[in-house]
């Protein structure tokens, strides 16, 4: 099923207990570099935020955002090898269904490359996407992250934070002490 929530201007939300309208809302803070596990842990009943939001390899979450002029589409998946483990990719694009749908099924994370026809980033493990789109340092022999910060962060200074204020926007309750 794809969902489409545009909140420029505003937006509502609604649907019948249980649909999921809590959830979408607690997945934006994944988007800002807040890790898939802090917002539901391995010990809840769903076994893990990653497989649950993620059932299938052909599962995917996307966030379009705007850098500039330019749109660009974050994605979310899982790691065919391990259902729990997420990576991100970005395109240079806005949103494109046909990133994720071909003749009416839902595809993997190497088919929408293969139908990409924008420029896209290497697989990013959450603490590299983390420092690509915040713009911070990150300890990896991986000197191209640099080069996708200027590509892909979301401003030119580095954002630091930005993840757990977004996270504490999104809580039931917030407290100052979530907020460095």
């Amino acid at each position: 099923r794809i969902t489409v929530v545009d909140p420029r201007g505003g937006a509502l939300v609604t649907g019948r207990n249980g649909v999921g309208k809590t959830m979408t809302l607690r997945l934006l803070p994944l988007f800002f570099g807040f890790s898939p596990n802090r917002l539901v842990g391995d010990d809840s009943n769903r076994g893990g935020m990653v497989p649950f939001i993620l059932p299938e390899e052909s599962s995917a979450i996307a966030f379009e955002y705007q850098r500039g002029d330019e749109l660009r589409l974050a994605v979310m998946r899982r790691e065919p090898s391990d259902s729990r483990s997420p990576f991100y990719r970005i395109f240079n694009c806005g949103w494109d269904q046909s990133l994720f749908v071909r003749d009416g099924l839902f595809i993997t994370d190497e088919e929408s490359k293969s139908q990409a026809s924008v420029k896209y980033s290497k697989k990013f493990t959450v603490a590299e996407y983390r420092s690509v789109i915040l713009r911070t340092a990150i300890h990896t022999k991986d000197r191209s992250i640099r080069a996708f910060q200027a590509d892909y962060s979301f401003a030119p200074v580095p954002l630091d934070n930005l993840d757990k204020l977004i996270a504490a926007m999104v809580k039931d309750s917030v407290s100052f002490d979530d907020i460095p």
